[in-house]
């Protein structure tokens, strides 16, 4: 059976909420300011999902536990916990990701890492009792470190590139240690299968960016530096298409150009590792509503074809099922087949008779 639904994330969608006093982390407090909205853990924001998924002819849906939210408030996971409930009574089957961008630190201090175990933890606790049976470790380590390498030299927090690259890379390393953890005490416990997810778009770099695309170009030509295969088992992709970069007057913008041979490409070279695949995230971020909704299709057909093809194929997510706030870029993109409002748009029609017909 193929899985077919939707990703979404904690901190996207739900907003953050006195995030300063969580912060226990110097440089995180310097490197990741927090997101100055204020918002609680309305249980409906979950509840009301249901209906929309089902109507859509998902099987499948991704979302991410709130890990700064079960350090304020450890009753918090209980929304969750619910909202999963209710998955599974639809025949909806919960993919849970442990870590989607949302800290209270860094992981290369000691102290967050414990945090962080103690999270995870209890939420494999939690997650057993409900027959749960994927989990998303962390979402794009490598990003998410490249983005404190960004952080680190955009406020001058480093004296020189170098020593911006070496904290970015200790918290990726520091990430790495700690999924194996995660796998250790999960493979002693539990049955869960563990999945590891990063962004496989090419991203295309202008002048200003020339040691990023240097790096970017070297990491993307070894997978097996990417994942860490024996502490995983499934990879997850997360595509885009091509990603251009480009910086004026300070502002950073960037692109998205859609190409399924460049999934092709990536695909074959997975292939060896042997291992499940999950495309946990794809999306297009598009006003046409008919042109994104022939892309979805496109990819649908794409993928069961490399599975007819021998690809252990067996789960693709479309990023999003709602625009949500998408960073530094705030509401300006638009991967949703819904508003931020909830209101259907157009491609909203066209995804369910895809989701029905594939």
């Amino acid at each position: 059976m193929l899985y077919k639904g939707f990703s979404i994330s904690a901190l996207q969608l739900e907003g953050n909420y006195d995030y300063e006093s969580l912060v226990i982390n110097s440089i995180r407090k310097r490197l990741l300011p927090p997101i100055e909205v204020n918002i609680p853990l309305y249980p409906d924001n979950y509840r009301n999902l249901i209906h929309i998924l089902t109507d859509l002819n998902a099987n499948a849906f991704r979302f991410s536990i709130s890990f700064p939210r079960y350090i304020k408030d450890k009753s918090s996971l209980q929304v969750y916990i619910n909202f999963i409930k209710e998955l599974k009574e639809n025949n909806i089957e919960p993919f849970v990701t442990l870590f989607h961008y949302d800290n209270i630190g860094l992981f290369q201090d000691k102290r967050i890492s414990l945090l962080f175990l103690e999270f995870s933890k209890k939420v494999f606790e939690e997650l057993n009792k409900l027959d749960v049976k994927y989990i998303i470790t962390f979402n794009e380590p490598l990003v998410y470190s490249a983005f404190i390498w960004t952080e680190a030299i955009r406020i001058n927090y480093s004296n020189s590139v170098l020593d911006a690259s070496k904290i970015a890379l200790k918290e990726y390393f520091s990430i790495r240690r700690l999924n194996k953890l995660i796998y250790d005490f999960s493979k002693k416990d539990y049955d869960f299968k563990l999945i590891w997810t990063e962004n496989l778009s090419i991203p295309l770099f202008d002048n200003q960016y020339k040691i990023l695309y240097l790096f970017s170009k070297a990491i993307l030509q070894n997978y097996k530096f990417l994942y860490p295969i024996l502490h995983i088992d499934a990879l997850g992709i997360n595509y885009y298409g091509y990603v251009k970069f480009t910086k004026k007057k300070k502002i950073i913008n960037y692109q998205y150009f859609y190409s399924l041979s460049k999934l092709n490409d990536i695909l074959i070279k997975l292939k060896k590792y042997k291992k499940p695949i999950f495309i946990t995230e794809f999306g297009l971020n598009l006003d046409n509503e008919y042109i994104k909704a022939k892309n979805i299709k496109k990819t649908l057909k794409f993928l069961i074809y490399k599975i007819h093809l021998g690809y252990n194929i067996k789960g693709v997510f479309y990023w999003s099922l709602v625009d949500c706030w998408e960073f530094f870029l705030g509401h300006n993109l638009h991967f949703g087949i819904l508003t931020k409002d909830y209101k259907p748009k157009k491609s909203y029609e066209y995804l369910k008779e895809i989701f029905l017909k594939y």
